[in-house]
């Protein structure tokens, strides 16, 4: 037999088994409903094929059982099986490049806000409903070395690994999730604030990062293709674009989408983030359908408590 961790908690490493007296962080959460802890060590996990989530605003990340230490990698470096690998996402529309990476800063006519803490976030009613047996968490990342890629992994191109989360520039970090689990679904949403002394030329890198590659040391491979959107009632100065991941040769087996709203408001990238389970990483179209109002929603109600903001 060999364990088996439900989609909820951190991958465990090949051939790992927890000791007599180990017990499971409780912020993992309980399984989902009817899962099986242990399985034949020929049986597949029921999750097995699928890629493992993002952490940070998501899931989980880190050794098999991580410390019991504040997190310090990215929120949204993922796992693809025993492979840690990083969702490098690119963002922005397909005209009007030049202008929006020129465009100010912030839209607002308020001072830029220099300094972060979980006060400047929304609070939990203001994210979708997404199960009777959701999570809230939140978060404060200040360590400047935590942001970026890890250092055993190649991001190609290389600076895509500015795109999805807080950029290696960021010096701090703030956000909030809402996750919910199944047999078969992983839903969150999430929002983030970062600050940094450089800001990421957001729509500029869309041409370079439409489909990238993260390798580990071993040449593990995760594949990636982006497609930028156009949202209605998304400000100007913010991007929006959906991911569909897999492995290396994905050609409709399933995987994760992810779907990114993205901007600087008030001298802070602001992002709304929503991820789920999905069938065909290639065919996201029933996944967006899904995800692009609450996300907007979203994006649009902590915009608003960042003009409240002093």
């Amino acid at each position: 037999m060999r364990f088996n961790p439900p989609p909820n908690w951190p991958p465990a490493p090949p051939g790992w088994v927890p000791d007599a007296g180990w017990q499971p962080d409780p912020a993992w959460g309980p399984p989902p409903p009817g899962w099986q802890l242990w399985v034949p060590d020929d049986r597949p996990g029921d999750l097995a094929a699928a890629v493992d989530y993002p952490s940070g605003p998501f899931y989980p990340s880190g050794p098999f059982p991580p410390p019991q230490a504040p997190r310090s990698r990215t929120p949204l470096w993922l796992g693809l099986g025993a492979l840690v690998v990083a969702v490098i996402v690119a963002a922005g529309a397909l005209i009007a490049v030049t202008s929006r990476d020129s465009a100010p800063s912030s839209a607002s006519a308020k001072p830029d806000i220099t300094a972060l803490n979980t006060d400047l976030l929304i609070d939990k009613s203001r994210f979708p409903t997404i199960g009777d047996d959701d999570v809230f968490t939140d978060w404060h990342e200040d360590d400047p070395d935590s942001f970026g890629p890890p250092e055993d992994l190649t991001v190609e191109p290389a600076d895509c690994a500015d795109l999805p989360d807080a950029p290696r520039s960021a010096t701090d970090s703030v956000g909030a999730k809402v996750s919910a689990f199944s047999l078969d679904h992983r839903l969150a949403y999430a929002v983030q604030l970062s600050i940094g002394d450089e800001q990421v030329p957001l729509a500029r890198l869309v041409d370079a990062c439409r489909t990238f590659t993260i390798a580990d040391a071993g040449d593990e491979k995760l594949s990636a293709t982006v497609q930028p959107e156009a949202i209605d009632g998304l400000p100007r100065w913010a991007v929006a674009y959906t991911i569909g991941f897999g492995g290396p040769d994905s050609d409709g087996g399933s995987g994760m989408a992810m779907q990114i709203l993205s901007g600087y408001y008030r001298g802070l990238l602001v992002q709304a983030i929503g991820a789920d389970d999905v069938d065909d990483p290639t065919d996201l179209d029933s996944f967006r359908s899904t995800t692009s109002e609450p996300l907007l929603t979203l994006f649009t109600a902590q915009i608003d408590e960042l003009e409240a903001a002093p």
